[in-house]
């Protein structure tokens, strides 16, 4: 390879790397205020066959979803049991968290299907006003069309997700993966499963 053809190499790295970044870290939104997610509770949950990347699971819907709010954190995922219905996990946040003095005080991160916050001395509002103004969401896309405009949500993106939360079972000889269907829970299983139907990204 000559000095050119090493050259415009790395020009191709260097866009594609400054894409990436810029698909996962946009600049901050800081809107005023995000009103809650808003569940309807279904009269009768449905049972769907949905086709997972090791064969087909069974997904319970629980509760219409509809949810606008701020990425604070996105995590793809691919080895993990979960992995086979959930690529990838929105840490999100609604409500006041998103003006820009209580968002700076505030540090969100994500592992192991968890997500986690962390506030700063100063910081204007309590550990319990971050619990209930956001949520680790893992997402079940509808179909490749939904796959495709989740893969483009970027933190910091302000979006609107529609769907239904749900309950997933892999095989009915082992526990299922339910949804949280309240949002002043916290610890294991306070995550929102949601099989979404609509990506917005606004």
């Amino acid at each position: 390879m000559n000095t050119m053809e090493k050259f415009i190499l790395l020009l191709i790295l260097i866009v594609v790397g400054a894409t990436a970044a810029g698909v996962l870290n946009r600049a901050p939104a800081y809107p005023d205020q995000i009103p809650e997610p808003v569940q309807r509770p279904l009269s009768t949950p449905e049972t769907i066959a949905y086709e997972g990347k090791s064969g087909p699971v069974t997904l319970t819907l629980l509760a219409e979803y509809d949810i606008t709010a701020v990425v604070k954190g996105r995590k793809n995922y691919s080895s993990d049991p979960s992995a086979a219905v959930s690529p990838m996990d929105l840490a999100l946040a609604w409500g006041n968290l998103n003006q820009r003095h209580i968002d700076e005080a505030i540090d969100y991160s994500q592992s192991g299907r968890w997500y986690y916050y962390r506030l700063s001395p100063a910081a204007p509002v309590s550990l319990y006003d971050v619990q209930i103004q956001s949520a680790n969401t893992h997402l079940i896309p509808k179909d490749d069309a939904v796959l495709k405009s989740m893969k483009r949500i970027g933190k910091n993106d302000l979006i609107r997700l529609e769907g239904y939360l749900v309950s997933v079972t892999f095989d009915p000889q082992l526990p299922q993966w339910t949804s949280s269907l309240t949002r002043t829970d916290s610890g294991n299983r306070a995550c929102e499963i949601l099989y979404v139907t609509e990506v917005e990204i606004k």
